[in-house]
């Protein structure tokens, strides 16, 4: 087979979706060495490419990437067709003149269930031009069963070419052997040190980083704790509120922003923290709280339905629209070491059911499966 994949979303460093086309890509060049891929790509230079540049078969094309409407309208069509693909797999978007088999990763639709959190533009690219491409897909991947059921509720896209395939977790969160002294000395470089509470993802409204501030606040009025509340990650949406709310902080001068986290130094953030919180509103996966889990810190997570798919009972779940239950949740951890070390044992089994290789495994079957089906 001749499988083209749309991996410019492998260049964009601190997101879900590029970590998840990065593994993808790995993964399966490690695990096929039969079928050929073709990496479609707007930065031949980018240095993740250098991972993959010398597998045999696989081929790095360049198209143009800028504006991303030419991109997928029109440089990627036109490369898919010069190519002879016998499948492309792409992201959200697919070529209007695209003619072969299509598969599409979709991870969730958090424009519909939260639009107010998008701008006008960004919901007309989802609502006609993401639904168009999906309902001209062959198969659709998504990376949960909550994600899937939003799919087939809200978009009406049928079951039956819906395959949900679970995101892995690096190995190299499960398998960070480092000594204690180098973490601290990472964690010191973000201005983190002491103990502290750790938050990893995108800052935009959905995340409700205001309510952990507040949370972060009553927690530290309420109970004799002095540790430091970490946020890390890029903005994407700024909420409106959060700037206001961590000024307003008392406790503001020991909340630290540390931005975009390097690849290599999130493992000891992740093991360096005393209590990981990811209090989003929606997730279509998170990945955040197993990568945590798989580097032995207990979790705080959202009371919503993907956390009790994925996270299972190995995480305390919280009510993310009370402050005061998220602050308690944190505390809980804190003040009791029976439960802090059940949640360390059980994070650490529920994480490693979440693997990378399992996923280009399932994906490599489905282009399979594609490609044969008559239809």
């Amino acid at each position: 087979m001749r499988i083209g994949i749309d991996s410019h979303l492998a260049e964009k460093a601190g997101t879900g979706n590029c970590t998840y086309t990065r593994n993808l890509i790995l993964h399966l060049s490690r695990l096929d060495r039969v079928n050929h891929y073709v990496l479609f790509v707007t930065d031949r230079n980018h240095p993740f490419y250098n991972e993959v540049k010398d597998f045999s078969n696989v081929e790095i094309v360049p198209i143009c990437g800028s504006p991303s409407w030419f991109r997928v309208f029109f440089s990627l069509c036109a490369a898919s067709h010069r190519l002879n693909l016998d499948v492309l797999h792409v992201q959200y978007f697919a070529p209007l003149g695209h003619r072969g088999r299509l598969v599409n990763t979709i991870h969730d639709i958090s424009w519909f269930r939260f639009p107010q959190f998008f701008s006008r533009f960004e919901r007309f690219l989802f609502k006609f031009l993401m639904t168009s491409s999906a309902r001209r897909s062959d198969r659709i991947f998504t990376v949960s069963g909550l994600s899937k059921e939003d799919l087939v509720s809200l978009i009406h896209l049928p079951e039956n070419k819906i395959k949900v395939i679970y995101n892995g977790i690096s190995k190299r969160f499960i398998s960070d052997t480092r000594e204690p002294e180098e973490t601290r000395k990472i964690c010191s470089r973000y201005g983190l040190t002491g103990n502290f509470l750790l938050y990893v993802g995108r800052i935009d409204p959905r995340k409700n980083l205001s309510r952990l501030v507040q949370a972060y606040a009553f927690l530290r009025s309420k109970h004799s704790v002095s540790h430091q509340l970490a946020i890390a990650g890029t903005v994407h949406v700024q909420p409106e509120d959060l700037q206001q709310v961590v000024k307003n902080c008392e406790f503001r001068e020991d909340i630290r922003f540390c931005g975009y986290v390097a690849d290599e130094d999130l493992p000891a953030l992740y093991s360096g923290a005393d209590v990981f919180v990811y209090t989003s509103e929606y997730e279509g996966f998170g990945l955040p709280p197993l990568e945590a889990m798989a580097s032995g810190t207990p979790v705080v997570a959202s009371d919503i339905s993907i956390f009790h798919e994925i996270l299972d009972d190995a995480a305390v779940l919280v009510n993310p629209l009370d402050i005061e239950a998220i602050a308690e949740g944190i505390y809980r951890i804190l003040s009791d070491s029976t439960l802090r070390k059940n949640l360390v044992e059980t994070g650490k089994v529920r994480a490693g059911k979440f693997n990378w290789d399992s996923t280009a495994q399932q994906t490599l079957q489905n282009y399979e499966e594609v490609i044969k089906d008559p239809s």
